[in-house]
């Protein structure tokens, strides 16, 4: 397919977030989410999100064509139910999105699914052996395919309760070499 204007992943809350929100943005503006101070004259009571239009809907296996490489969606829902992955199969490049980066991975929205990230995650450590590198939405823009299988060991640890959190801005944060996982109390 020829990459159109906006695209997006077909999910519920993708479609709710297209019309744009006070409430989301809010939530982004909490004590703990910006790095970094706002700019002088920001009014963070009036933030919101503005709603745009969405010209093609992607789902899961989904090509992209982007004329010397080709990207195939990978929906990886957990850290939200929109989150998607992309592949560059050819030249063995995984951009992962939310799913994983180096650093404190985000999993204590209301719309984080803890059973749909560790599906997810275990869908991409199944790819490190054609991986060459990963590359990341946050933090570090690069990482060995080899940290999607200990993330995945990681989360299942976590979900175990065979790891103990250290609290961190009200969440609980679980440490491992590399990355960590902030989950709500």
């Amino acid at each position: 397919m020829a990459l159109p204007r906006r695209v997006r992943h077909a999910d519920r809350l993708t479609r709710t977030n297209a019309k744009g929100s006070t409430a989301d943005a809010q939530a982004e503006l909490a004590p703990g989410q910006v790095c970094g101070t706002l700019p002088a004259g920001f009014d963070a009571k009036a933030y919101r999100t503005r709603g745009f239009h969405i010209s093609h809907w992607l789902e899961d296996g989904d090509k992209i064509n982007l004329g010397d490489r080709t990207l195939e969606v990978i929906s990886t829902p957990g850290h939200t139910p929109d989150s998607i992955a992309l592949l560059d199969q050819r030249n063995g490049l995984l951009f992962t999105g939310d799913t994983f980066y180096l650093g404190p991975i985000y999993l204590y929205r209301p719309e984080t699914d803890l059973d749909a990230y560790v599906s997810s995650v275990k869908r991409l450590a199944e790819l490190t052996p054609r991986l060459q590198l990963l590359l990341p939405a946050h933090n570090v823009p690069v990482a060995q395919p080899d940290y999607l299988p200990r993330v995945l060991a990681a989360i299942q640890q976590v979900r175990r309760g065979q790891s103990k959190p250290v609290s961190r801005d009200g969440q609980r944060e679980y440490m491992f070499e590399g990355f960590s996982f902030l989950l709500s109390r």
